[in-house]
């Protein structure tokens, strides 16, 4: 005995913003049968909320909790692993995973807009540091050395100001004293940031970028040259048969 029904939306309640023919009957049919209905979708780029009102708008009255869609089977997936998730989604989907334990996904938030302020600053440093570089290779004296170091410095603040970084972060930069000592600190910090990034995302992950690392520097050498090494000459055998991304 038949006591539920399943049914899909796009393609067999609906097809764009109207009802298939006869889908409306159908489903007063159903329930007036006595049939218990649950409506599934594969949608990624429409929250339930929206889902919910289309099909309202339709004539068909579907109850929250008779509604199922990948983004609550994920939510409910990530609740019970008491997980925080970094949303890699459509924006408009963000609503289904509000209030979701947010401590650990903002963590994640954050620290990955680090890393892409990081990366952002590591090359705008090497750029404005190899201009500097070659202005000195110019061999100026006197004046004109003061003068051209004072505005390259102020050029390299300037154009600090302009890049798109995440609020709040890494202002202070351009707000203090630009110099020699400090661009040097700074580019000491930041200047293998890049080569890593590089070698990560040709390596297919973490685990496999850090065993090249390691290789590479079991060459011996100067080992940071060897890193450069590693990440100029493209991905090895091994990251070319991995599959892609390792979740690592």
């Amino acid at each position: 005995m038949i006591r539920a029904a399943l049914l899909d939306l796009v393609g067999v309640v609906y097809q764009g913003e109207r009802p298939l023919p006869g889908a409306v009957e159908a489903v007063a049919g159903l329930r007036e049968a006595g049939l218990r209905l649950r409506f599934l979708t594969n949608t990624t780029r429409m929250p339930r909320r929206a889902l919910l009102s289309r099909l309202s708008e339709m004539g068909i009255v579907v109850a929250e909790e008779e509604l199922f869609t990948p983004a609550q089977a994920a939510r409910t997936w990530l609740k019970t692993k008491r997980l925080s998730p970094h949303l890699l989604i459509h924006p408009d989907l963000e609503e289904d995973f509000a209030n979701l334990d947010g401590s650990a996904g903002e963590a994640c938030r954050t620290a990955t807009a680090d890393w892409q302020d990081t990366l952002t600053i590591s090359q705008f440093f090497a750029r404005g540091l190899a201009e500097l570089q070659s202005f000195y290779d110019s061999k100026p004296s006197g004046a004109a050395l003061e003068e051209g170091r004072q505005r390259a410095f102020a050029e390299m603040r300037e154009s600090f100001r302009a890049l798109k970084l995440h609020p709040g972060r890494n202002a202070d930069f351009a707000a203090g004293p630009i110099n020699n000592a400090s661009l040097i600190q700074e580019r000491i910090y930041l200047k293998d940031l890049d080569v890593f990034d590089r070698l990560y995302h040709q390596a297919g992950g973490l685990r496999r970028a850090v065993e090249e690392i390691r290789e590479a520097v079991d060459k011996g050498g100067e080992p940071f040259a060897r890193v450069r090494e590693a990440a100029a000459t493209g991905a090895s055998p091994a990251a070319r048969t991995s599959g892609g991304l390792t979740g690592y």
